[in-house]
């Protein structure tokens, strides 16, 4: 065997990489049953298997060295990036890099990026031709170098492990035996990549440098519209579209990652971060679309965009770089303002392709939310989204004047929900997988996955209206109730106290009815918001139902 043999297991775990990622689970038993084989076949070996880290023989014990050299070409060893170090099994990487993921032995999960690692880098032969792969044709591999703890070094293996070649072969052996693949995508993955290892000749190689298995955002795709009819059916597509320009006529643009199926059907939109500081559709987005969803399976496209309102999400703000509330502005204006151009070809490039729509948000500034859908309850198509969302809480609501969802539904008639996703300017992970699955609910409904509906263990509160309370004096604010929790007409939901510590005044509940979302922040000027309340009933009122939600 040559020692070139890790370089073709190597090269073959980059086609595994897409894989590995929608079915960790399974790549993991894989994983595990190959260290029970091999040590079965191969007691006496020195390369063995530690929980998820592959460690390496060397049979010959040479010192191998990891070099790291300036980008002036001194080839000089810099000793202020840490010391790399072997032994017998593994090499280990010692030193005071701040990425944890470096250091320790190589572990095949850090290579395939599964902990955490969004940009796994994995070495491959300098010499190494270009991979062409069929999954990403439209997605070049980019070449970087970098070191531990810096981005201005070059790092490079000198030498091969001789006795890797049995510990490769053996692997590969099982990854191609064991019947693991659940869907068609996966199917066509493990294929793709057999035909891969019969066919690829391997190269002798006398160096590894880096590649780094992702794409660079500033290399993806800059559209002025988005045409869901030319992209690539089967598989994921990211790309920029361009909303606006700044003062410096540089483009202002939103990310867009677009779920083309094979067969048509609906497009289901979701859009995140349309207030810049509510973040958790974010994740949402992310891990539907890149994990959930397998496209070879999918009827229809979904798109999603991570971040509606970039210039916010930058400022880590609300509003729009002039202070705007974009969900105030809708559809827009062709002529107009930076925040009306922003807003219009928001709709207009964007929005009128879809043909449903899911804004997710979140509370706002110094308050909290629970997990609750804004839907028009007398629209039998958006009732049903709503309740398929299992939210905790729904609310009847036409929709507020200039909202991204009333203008969806008036000006190209797109059926549109709000999911409320809890607190702002941070992640929830419990709220954003309820969320996803409610996603995955009315993706099912409308059959675009073959997924059946999940029901929760309990049924969401439907409040036929809702609304804010407001204190009248300024100090300092408590509010007494959790969200999502019940209050009786008369009982005491807040105090005001002046900045003496004495007590201004007391509110009480109008009625009986659901904490909805509440503020959270003790500093209070004179009308400022207490709970939103919402209350049942079962006749939702016609005509338009504003509830104060801002």
């Amino acid at each position: 065997m040559q020692r070139s043999d890790l370089t073709v297991l190597i090269l073959n775990l980059e086609y595994l990489l897409e894989f590995s990622q929608t079915n960790i689970t399974g790549f993991k038993k894989i994983i595990k049953k190959f260290d029970k084989h091999y040590r079965g076949c191969h007691p006496s070996s020195h390369a063995s298997i530690s929980g998820s880290t592959i460690h390496l023989p060397d049979q010959h014990h040479q010192q191998q060295q990891l070099l790291a050299a300036d980008h002036n070409g001194s080839g000089q060893p810099n000793s202020s990036s840490g010391s790399p170090r072997s032994n017998n099994n593994a090499i280990t990487y010692h030193g005071t890099s701040p990425d944890p993921e470096m250091a320790g032995p190589l572990s095949m999960f850090n290579a395939l990026g599964i902990h955490g690692r969004s940009t796994p880098t994995i070495y491959l032969p300098h010499n190494y031709p270009e991979p062409t792969s069929s999954l990403h044709p439209q997605e070049p591999f980019i070449r970087n170098v970098h070191s531990p703890g810096t981005h201005s070094k070059s790092v490079f293996y000198h030498n091969y492990y001789e006795g890797v070649s049995a510990l490769s072969l053996e692997f590969w052996k099982m990854v191609t035996e064991r019947t693991f693949a659940k869907s068609e995508k996966d199917e066509r993955l493990l294929a793709e990549a057999r035909t891969l290892w019969r066919k690829r000749t391997p190269v002798v190689a006398e160096r590894l440098s880096p590649l780094l298995l992702s794409v660079d955002p500033k290399d993806y795709p800059v559209w002025d519209d988005l045409d869901l009819d030319i992209l690539p059916s089967g598989r994921i597509s990211r790309l920029w579209v361009v909303l606006a320009e700044d003062a410096m006529s540089t483009p202002i643009r939103v990310p867009v990652i677009v779920a083309k199926g094979v067969r048509p059907g609906p497009v289901v939109g979701l859009t995140a971060a349309l207030h810049g500081n509510e973040l958790n559709g974010i994740p949402l987005t992310h891990r539907l679309v890149l994990q959930e969803i397998q496209c070879q399976a999918l009827h229809g496209i979904v798109v999603a965009v991570p971040v509606a309102n970039v210039p916010g999400y930058l400022a880590q703000q609300r509003g729009f770089t002039d202070g705007t509330d974009l969900n105030r502005l809708m559809p827009g204006k062709k002529n107009g303002t930076t925040s009306q151009v922003y807003s219009y070809n928001l709709m207009t490039r964007l929005v009128k392709h879809f043909t449903h729509l899911i804004d997710l948000h979140t509370a706002s500034k110094g308050r909290v939310n629970s997990l609750y859908v804004r839907a028009n309850m007398q629209n039998p198509t958006t009732r049903h989204m709503a309740r398929l969302q299992n939210p905790q809480i729904i609310v009847h609501n036409t929709s507020p004047d200039g909202s991204l969802r009333g203008a969806a539904m008036q000006q190209y008639n797109i059926p549109a929900i709000t999911v409320e996703i809890g607190d702002p300017a941070r992640f929830q992970k419990r709220f954003v997988k309820s969320a996803i699955l409610g996603v995955t609910n009315i993706l099912s409904h409308l059959k675009m996955v073959e997924d059946e509906h999940e029901v929760q263990d309990y049924d969401p509160v439907v409040c036929a209206k809702s609304y804010w309370i407001f204190t009248k004096g300024g100090g300092i604010l408590n509010v007494l109730p959790d969200v999502n929790t019940w209050v009786r007409k008369g009982e005491l939901i807040a105090t005001l106290h002046n900045i003496f510590g004495q007590e201004e005044h007391r509110y009480f509940a109008p009625e009986d009815g659901i904490v909805v979302g509440k503020s959270v922040d003790p500093v209070c000027q004179s009308g400022c918001r207490i709970l939103h309340l919402g209350v049942v009933s079962d006749h939702f009122p016609e005509g338009k139902i504003d509830d104060g939600h801002m």
